[in-house]
C-alpha cells in the first residue's frame, strides 16, 4: 500500500508541475451542464480476509485493473459504473487442528467488482484539479479453480457490497487527464463456501484499494 501511495504522490506532483509551467487549455463543456468521460485504472487491492489469503496465496494483496464511465451532473454531483478485476494464484490448504496445511495444488481466484457509485467533486466545472468522495454498492462475482479442475468443478458466488472512496482528478490536456484514488470496501461472506475460508471465519472479499486512473471525456 506505501508503494502505490508513493507512485499515486510522484505522479501527481510531476504532473502539477507541469501544468503549473504552462496556461491551462479551456475546458469543454456539455451542453446541459452535463460531463461525460470514460476512464481506465489501476492499482493495488489488499483484502481485508488476511488469514485466507496468507493460506492460499502467501500474500493478501494483488493487482486490481479496471475502467468505466463516469457522468458529472450540476451542483457538483457525479456517478460512475466500473468494471474490475483480480486475478492470484497459489496452492489450496485445508485448516486441521488449528493448522493450515498446503496441498501443493495450484489455485486460481479470480475477482470481478461491478460497482456504481455516487458523490461529490469538490471543484467549479472546467477546473485543472478535482478533489471528489463518494460511495455505493456493488456486486462481486469470485471464481476459483484448481489445476485440471473440469468446467462444472470451478467454485462461483455473486455477493453484494458497499464501498467508499476518494480521490482527485488532474486534467492535462483539453479532454485528457489523471487522477489518484482510494478505496474501501465490505462484502461481508464474500468467500462463503470457500474450505479454508469458511473454516477460519474469515470471508470478507473486500478491501482497500490503491489505484491510478487515466481519464478522456468531457469535465
Amino acid at each position: 500500500m506505501t508503494r502505490a501511495l508513493l507512485l499515486i504522490t510522484a505522479l501527481l506532483s510531476a504532473v502539477t508541475a507541469s501544468a503549473q509551467s504552462r496556461p491551462a487549455a479551456p475546458p469543454v463543456a456539455e451542453p446541459g451542464g452535463v460531463a461525460i468521460r470514460g476512464f481506465a485504472d489501476a492499482g493495488t487491492e489488499m483484502f481485508h480476509a488476511l488469514d485466507s489469503f496468507q493460506a492460499v496465496f502467501r500474500k493478501n494483496s494483488g493487482t486490481r485493473v479496471g475502467g468505466g464511465v463516469a457522468v458529472t451532473l450540476p451542483l457538483g454531483l457525479f456517478a460512475d459504473v466500473r468494471v474490475s478485476r483480480v486475478r492470484m494464484t497459489g496452492e489450496r490448504a485445508f485448516l486441521f487442528g488449528g493448522q493450515t496445511y498446503r496441498l501443493g495444488v495450484a489455485d486460481t481466484l479470480t475477482v470481478i467488482p461491478i460497482q456504481i457509485t455516487g458523490g461529490l467533486r469538490g471543484a467549479r466545472r472546467g477546473a485543472r484539479a478535482t478533489p471528489y468522495i463518494g460511495g455505493g454498492f456493488g456486486w462481486y462475482r469470485a471464481s476459483e479453480r484448481a489445476a485440471f479442475s473440469s468446467a462444472d468443478e470451478v467454485a462461483e458466488r455473486a455477493t453484494g457490497g458497499y464501498h467508499l472512496l476518494g480521490g482527485a482528478d488532474l486534467r492535462l490536456w483539453r479532454i485528457f487527464g489523471v487522477g489518484g484514488e482510494v478505496e474501501w470496501s465490505q462484502v461481508t461472506n464474500g468467500l462463503a463456501g470457500s474450505g479454508i475460508a469458511s473454516s477460519l471465519k474469515d470471508t470478507n472479499l473486500g478491501g482497500i484499494s490503491v489505484r491510478v486512473r487515466l481519464l478522456a471525456g468531457r469535465w
